[in-house]
């Protein structure tokens, strides 16, 4: 069996590549309840730590599969490193976009407060990282109730806040971030991603 680090998503989650959006949120609890804190099954086999791990990357193959954007851009990449073959990935027909994050406990809802004076910063097209924390202040909105709420690393998040192209990871997996921090601040996932992704483009472009 390859290690977790050489696992692709949807080796993570033990599902085809061709699996539908409800066979992904299906795997996806059944891994969270077979690596969980109160999983008797796991719990004699692995560390604390080795299970947090886990969950992690759990996590965030369901963040970037969940969603079709993110999950196309994915396919790709793995088409292009020879990882999986074309005839192996799902015909991505036309769906509904904004597919949902992962399941949020109910303590968490109604995260955001009502909020004045956001309209003129958050009409921008191009989101710059300074530009989505400020929304986010804002807000009122902690980035650890964030890191919290979609189970992303705070250290991207603070990256991308940072507009520190240079330490974060493949564009693949700051799309699936960004859509993840978009929707907790109540902003158009698709919005927020072309736009930081423009400025990210041309910081990068030599």
């Amino acid at each position: 069996m390859k290690k977790l680090s050489q696992q692709n998503y949807y080796q993570i989650l033990d599902v085809d590549p061709k699996a539908t959006k409800t066979e992904i949120l299906r795997a996806f609890d059944l891994a969270e309840e077979t690596y969980g804190t109160d999983s008797l099954a796991t719990y004699s086999l692995m560390t604390q730590d080795e299970r947090r791990k886990i969950l992690s990357k759990i996590r965030e193959a369901y963040q970037i599969l969940v969603d079709e954007e993110s999950r196309k851009l994915y396919d790709q990449y793995l088409i292009k490193t020879s990882q999986i073959t074309p005839e192996k990935i799902r015909s991505l027909q036309a769906v509904p976009r904004q597919a949902p994050a992962i399941p949020i406990e109910k303590e968490t809802q109604g995260l955001l407060p009502p909020a004045d004076g956001i309209s003129s910063i958050a009409g921008e097209e191009s989101y710059s990282g300074k530009t989505l924390k400020k929304i986010r202040e804002q807000k009122g909105v902690d980035l650890k109730q964030i890191a919290q709420v979609t189970k992303i690393n705070i250290t991207y998040l603070r990256l991308i806040e940072e507009d520190n192209y240079a330490l974060l990871p493949a564009p693949v997996y700051i799309k699936g971030f960004l859509v993840q921090y978009a929707q907790c601040l109540d902003l158009s996932p698709e919005k927020v991603r072309e736009g930081y992704m423009k400025l990210y483009s041309l910081a990068r472009t030599p």
